[in-house]
């Protein structure tokens, strides 16, 4: 039985019976949990990137707040880790956060980040980070400098025009962010595998221990299903509250 998986002779698919029998109801509350950890972390990476978005987004805007190649700049940094491959950015930050890795020349107290929950979303974060800001960089390059104007005139300040009129307007932008970044991290299979623990496994890896080591596929078909219509329930609730045609229509 593998370290935070499942016992593959308890997951056998019964000839007979075409059915799966489960000798004990912790292997059920154990797949569960793996796919309740895999929507918490791909929400708990899109809350992060909305808001490395708008730091990285605000002070970037020519629209009112200063111009130049700041912008350019800025994009420059947020587009060139797509030139390196995700499992060289991994190891990168676990080389970061070794015991003798370069932090621990700064401070003999290194942070217990690797093989942990936030090892997982540090890597989630580096990774789609740049998939969080394009879709904010469009939408709030779209506002009317005229709006911002406007508000500077009648006496707003810099954090007031931000929260009432650059958010509120860059809200589509944020949401396509949002699902884009969870649709992509909730589905991770190399940052829980090199940065996780065995408490730390998605749906994406229990979906490779079922076919890869334990041999088998219907489980594996089974879990990526069951995913893949959690994952489209939890579109067409959203599309309920915001109009996603609308919104991507608006980037």
């Amino acid at each position: 039985m593998p370290d935070g998986g499942f016992d593959a002779d308890a997951l056998v698919i019964d000839r007979d019976t075409d059915r799966v029998p489960i000798a004990d109801r912790a292997e059920l509350v154990a797949l569960a949990a793996t796919e309740t950890a895999s929507i918490y972390r791909g929400i708990d990476t899109r809350i992060q990137h909305s808001g490395n978005g708008y730091r990285v987004q605000v002070p970037a805007m020519g629209t009112g707040f200063g111009a130049g190649d700041g912008p350019a700049l800025m994009m420059a940094l947020v587009l060139m880790p797509l030139w390196v491959a995700y499992i060289i950015r991994y190891f990168g930050i676990m080389t970061f956060f070794a015991p003798i890795g370069p932090l621990s020349l700064i401070t003999d107290d290194v942070p217990r980040v690797l093989y942990s929950s936030t090892g997982v979303v540090i890597g989630l974060a580096n990774v789609f980070i740049p998939f969080a800001v394009l879709p904010i960089y469009n939408s709030m390059n779209a506002i009317d400098t005229e709006y911002i104007d406007a508000s500077r005139m009648l006496g707003a300040g810099y954090f007031r025009t931000i929260a009432n009129v650059v958010i509120p307007l860059s809200l589509p932008g944020v949401v396509a962010a949002g699902l884009i970044v969870f649709i992509l991290s909730a589905g991770s299979y190399l940052a829980p595998s090199l940065l996780g623990g065995p408490q730390q496994t998605m749906i994406a890896n229990q979906i490779a221990i079922a076919q890869l080591e334990a041999g088998n596929s219907q489980l594996a078909a089974a879990l990526s299903t069951i995913y893949t219509v959690l994952l489209i329930l939890g579109l067409l609730l959203f599309n309920t509250v915001l109009d996603l045609q609308e919104v991507f229509a608006k980037i």
